[in-house]
């Protein structure tokens, strides 16, 4: 009888899956395998050799069942990552997509620039003040020579030749040292005078850089511990909303959903990551649940699948995933124009709207946005792949 070792099962796992066309085989089988029998992936090679028992084995076999139906993996596993958070998910939710944090992402760089006036603190501080250039002048001595005179007419002339000579050369010797001493002298100055500039411009910089830096750390810590007030419209499982909670710690932030059952799992995500004091849940369609509220940003992932798109979407998506989360009408913008349309009311004065839209409506959602004068500095977003992503535009201080 054939031992199924966990390196066996993985192996043949990944075959499996690879002949039932599901999306990375081998990644798949480690995770479903791993989540059967509580194992890290580290684990599951660590323990490459070890046996499974007749239960193990029949109860990942369950699990990989599941997922050659196109049960998506993340509903089997009960967890998916976003923005490095790990929330719950079933099929009461979407399960958050990579693309979604771009919106976390422009959120933040919207923020910031609020407070600092720079979309990008790296460009506002970098330094364009131009390095000092030390110039100095080497002092040469003078060298030249001197006449001398020979005589010859006696030997007391040429000792006194001799010696004039000798006093010459001495003196001619003595000049030389001199103007050598005095050179090494002036080179020696020079270097100290240049070495002391240099260092002293070094100085200036640093703290020059040093305070530049200190700045840029005050406004990021003035952006990330203001008082903001957001708004997560369709919250799902509540990713956006925690996302945003997570990089503003004083940050209050709603969350609404019409579906009880989203709205549920929110719950459970808030309350595991810690933020039940600041993220407050609300039921309701769209505004209806926000009465009376204004926010210094909106942030919405809606649903936006076109009606004709729905038979055919990815079997993961449209058998288990639920409808009422993707289907928007005949081209898709159904809720976008709901949001378009009101959010203005709920926006404080240059607050920012953001809202997640499918890769054919750039176009098409620009338009909403330019044809309300509530709008201005308007921006089509593209996500990882390139694809147009998301628009965001800021509430006009004056409402037209």
């Amino acid at each position: 009888m054939l031992d199924w070792t966990v390196g066996k099962v993985l192996e043949w796992s990944a075959t499996y899956l690879k002949k039932n066309e599901i999306d990375a085989p081998k990644r798949t089988a480690e995770l479903l395998l791993g989540h059967s029998l509580a194992m890290s992936r580290v684990d599951l090679y660590l323990r490459y050799q070890k046996p499974l028992t007749a239960e193990e084995l029949a109860g990942y076999k369950a699990l990989l069942k599941r997922r050659t139906s196109r049960e998506p993996t993340q509903y089997i596993l009960g967890t998916q990552e976003f923005w490095s958070l790990t929330f719950a998910v079933d099929p009461r939710v979407l399960i958050p997509r990579p693309e979604t944090e771009c919106l976390v992402e422009e959120a933040c760089r919207r923020l910031r620039a609020s407070v600092s006036g720079e979309i990008e603190f790296s460009e506002a501080f970098t330094s364009t003040r131009p390095k000092k250039v030390l110039r100095w002048n080497e002092q040469q001595p003078d060298l030249s020579a001197r006449s001398k005179e020979a005589s010859h007419t006696n030997t007391a002339e040429q000792a006194e030749a001799s010696d004039e000579n000798a006093g010459i050369e001495q003196a001619e010797a003595s000049d030389e040292n001199a103007g050598i001493e005095q050179a090494e002298a002036s080179d020696e100055n020079a270097g100290i005078e240049q070495a002391e500039a240099s260092d002293e411009n070094a100085g200036i910089e640093q703290a020059e850089a040093s305070e530049q830096i200190e700045s840029s750390k005050e406004k990021e810590s003035r952006v990330r511990l203001k008082e903001w007030r957001f708004l997560d419209l369709c919250t799902g499982s509540g990713a956006l909303a925690c996302a945003l909670a997570s990089e503003f710690p004083r940050a209050t932030v709603w969350a609404s959903d019409i579906s009880v059952g989203a709205l549920e799992v929110a719950r459970k995500n808030i309350e595991a990551l810690g933020f039940s004091q600041r993220i407050r849940l609300v039921e309701g369609d769209l505004w209806s649940s926000v009465e009376g509220q204004s926010f210094d940003l909106i942030v919405s992932n809606p649903p936006y699948i076109r009606r004709d798109e729905m038979a055919g979407l990815q079997r993961e998506v449209r058998d288990y995933e639920p409808h009422l989360a993707l289907e928007a009408g005949e081209d898709g913008l159904d809720i976008v124009r709901r949001i378009v349309r009101e959010a203005p009311r709920f926006l404080k004065p240059q607050g920012w709207l953001l809202v997640e839209i499918g890769s054919q409506q750039g176009q098409a959602a620009l338009s909403l946005f330019g044809s309300d004068k509530a709008y201005q500095s308007i921006v089509l977003g593209q996500d990882y792949a390139r694809l147009d992503r998301y628009v965001a535009a800021q509430r006009a201080v004056d409402l037209c």
